[in-house]
């Protein structure tokens, strides 16, 4: 599998400094995944989401909402187990996870240097 297409969008926050979508073999694409400064270095989180837990309604729901979306009852203020966020999408080995941090990190590059000019 090889990224074949990389769109940057810069952000005017100093945490978080852009966005990417990336398309795998002209087939597959993945948005949402950002381009972060963390402990001084420049990195790419994959896109991800809120853990949920599930009310007794059946309804799932962000583990920080204090009342069920659907039924209104009170959560019991429990936090998932384990990680507060999820990873909606991900490389499964370290060769795709360089690839695509390469053509991210390369891109953005690009992109911020030509608005700095």
């Amino acid at each position: 599998m090889r990224v074949t297409k990389v769109e940057v969008k810069l952000w005017k926050d100093p945490a978080v400094l852009g966005s990417a979508s990336i398309w795998l073999d002209d087939a597959f694409a993945v948005h949402e995944i950002r381009i972060v400064r963390k402990s001084g270095k420049t990195v790419v989180a994959m896109p991800n989401r809120k853990a949920q837990i599930k009310c007794p309604c059946g309804e799932r729901n962000p583990f920080d909402l204090l009342y069920c979306g659907a039924c209104g009852k009170p959560h019991n203020g429990s936090k998932p187990e384990g990680r507060l966020y999820t990873d909606v999408a991900h490389p499964t080995n370290a060769k795709l996870r360089e690839e695509i941090e390469n053509a991210i990190l390369q891109a953005y590059q690009q992109k911020a240097t030509k608005r700095s000019q």
